[in-house]
């Protein structure tokens, strides 16, 4: 029979075990209850938790980032100018004597420009066609001028440069990948802690409703005792036996009360506030099944290299690594700008005189530097880039085998979490069983207090370790699909998920 159908068949009867064994009255549970499985407070989590609305910031800021990027490489039409730049005072004006003269200045210049440019990535270089206009009043003279530059092309072209378009065009999509991809790590790990957050309060609150259930069976078998007491079949020791245990029973139940209550505000802190109506309780319920899925090794490791946003990281920094390297050399050695215009140009009193006839405008600029004498600058940091890049590519050798080594190790782990979880679960059915043989025993006066008293205590623990076991397989569950970003239920990747 298959393993995985005898483990759910048995943890619906071990559920069924802890309900009794408890002894939670209907009437003590507030009509009023959500009743939560793990399965739609991750759904929750991952729709309205504070740390879903974080992710979700992030990954929109990441997506502007993106588009701005790319903007820088699509042509860009730009209009500026002044209308107008008025000035009126009183200025020294040097006369052709050589003597100064103090005159009224009252004139206003007006330019307005139009501009296309496009960056070229391969080559570093940036072309731009500009259209300008500018206009000159004499507002004392009631003088007027015009001049235009009806079309003016620009090439700028650096030479043994540093070329940042080149390298920002490697590196750009792959910091946008790594932060798509880090949105679909943070749903998971959103999971991840969400599950360890639901297991702390299922556990308290079991814990509590343990404390509960054994008060009342303590309760009944307390009275039990003063009965058979008075008739003389147990010894004074007996029942103060069951009487100790009747207050360590209320004492414990103070003791999970509270821990319940702080691992129930831990919860709905990290779901988010409206997860509760006014007035309403909480109970979530211990899951029933475990997914019936094998992890390979093999896939693991070949989903998470393709999937993860680490792999897309360190190819980021050994690019970043190489960036600075190139400049670092760029910056040592010859470097020239070539800077080239042409265009038409005309000035005239009348506007329309100005594109009827025009001149042409030419200017050719060649720029060179070259470090002479630098002391050792240049090549400190030279070295520098080059030490720096052979740092960073033995440091992404190291995280790469650490990567595979978690994996592996977490594999590993996920099959003993499983195993342990049935072993756990009969554990918990023969401790239940036990217990409810020497409780029957000791009513019916064949078993004595302390012998009682061990069985309640295996029982207690076997639940206990039952949830915990339920506890440790979930969160090795959601930290596999965090480690390979892959349903291996489905066996599908989970970067689909938008």
């Amino acid at each position: 029979m298959n393993t995985t159908t005898n483990f759910n068949k048995k943890s619906r009867l071990t559920q069924l075990l802890v309900i009794f064994t408890c002894s939670i009255s209907f009437a003590q549970i507030k009509t009023d209850t959500l009743y939560l499985a793990l399965n739609q407070a991750i759904e929750i989590a991952q729709l309205k938790s504070p740390q879903t609305l974080r992710a979700q910031t992030s990954k929109e800021t990441s997506y502007w980032k993106w588009k701005s990027f790319k903007s820088n490489y699509l042509p860009q039409l730009s209009i500026r100018g002044t209308l107008p730049n008025f000035t009126k005072n009183t200025l020294a004006v040097t006369q052709p004597d050589g003597t100064t003269d103090f005159r009224l200045v009252e004139q206003s210049n007006s330019n307005l420009g139009l501009s296309l440019s496009q960056a070229i990535s391969w080559t570093g270089a940036t072309v731009s066609i500009n259209s300008t206009l500018a206009r000159f009043d004499n507002l004392v003279t009631d003088y007027r001028n015009y001049n235009s530059n009806a079309v003016n092309i620009n090439i700028r072209q650096p030479l043994f440069g540093f070329n940042s378009f080149f390298w920002e065009k490697k590196i750009e999509p792959l910091r946008y990948e790594e932060s798509q991809k880090k949105f679909i790590e943070e749903r998971e790990i959103i999971s991840f802690e969400t599950t360890s957050k639901y297991f702390t309060l299922l556990l308290a609150q079991n814990d509590y409703q343990i404390a509960l259930g054994n008060l009342k069976n303590n309760e009944l078998l307390f009275d039990i005792a003063k009965t058979r007491y008075d008739l003389g079949k147990i010894t004074k020791n007996e029942l103060l036996k069951r009487q100790l245990s009747v207050i360590e029973d209320k004492k414990q139940i103070s003791l999970s009360n509270l821990r319940k209550k702080r691992a129930t505000r831990e919860f709905l802190v990290y779901m988010g506030s409206s997860l509760l109506k006014k007035d309403q309780s909480l109970l979530l319920q211990i899951p029933s099944a475990i997914p019936n899925m094998i992890v390979e090794e093999e896939t693991a490791l070949t989903e998470a290299l393709k999937n993860r946003s680490a792999i897309v990281t360190y190819k980021r920094r050994l690019l970043e690594a190489e960036k600075t390297l190139a400049k670092a050399k760029a910056d040592n050695g010859f470097k020239a700008d070539i800077s080239l215009t042409l265009g038409l140009t005309n000035s005239d009193i009348h506007f329309k005189e100005l594109y009827g006839r025009s001149d042409n405008s030419q200017n050719i600029l060649i720029g060179f530097s070259m470090p002479i004498a630098d002391w050792g600058r240049s090549k400190s940091r030279l070295k520098t880039a080059q030490l720096d890049k052979d740092l960073q590519k033995q440091s992404i050798d190291l995280s790469m085998d650490d990567f595979k080594r978690e994996i592996i190790s977490e594999v590993e782990q996920f099959d003993m979490h499983k195993e342990q979880t049935i072993i756990s679960l009969e554990s918990s059915d023969i401790a239940n069983m036990s217990y409810e043989i020497s409780k029957n025993k000791f009513i019916l006066g064949k078993e004595n207090t302390t012998d009682l008293n061990i069985a309640l205590t295996q029982k207690d623990n076997a639940i206990k370790s039952y949830i915990a076991s339920l506890q440790n397989f979930w969160l090795a569950y959601y930290k596999m699909r965090l480690l390979t970003i892959y349903d291996f239920e489905k066996k599908s990747s989970l970067m689909n998920i938008n």
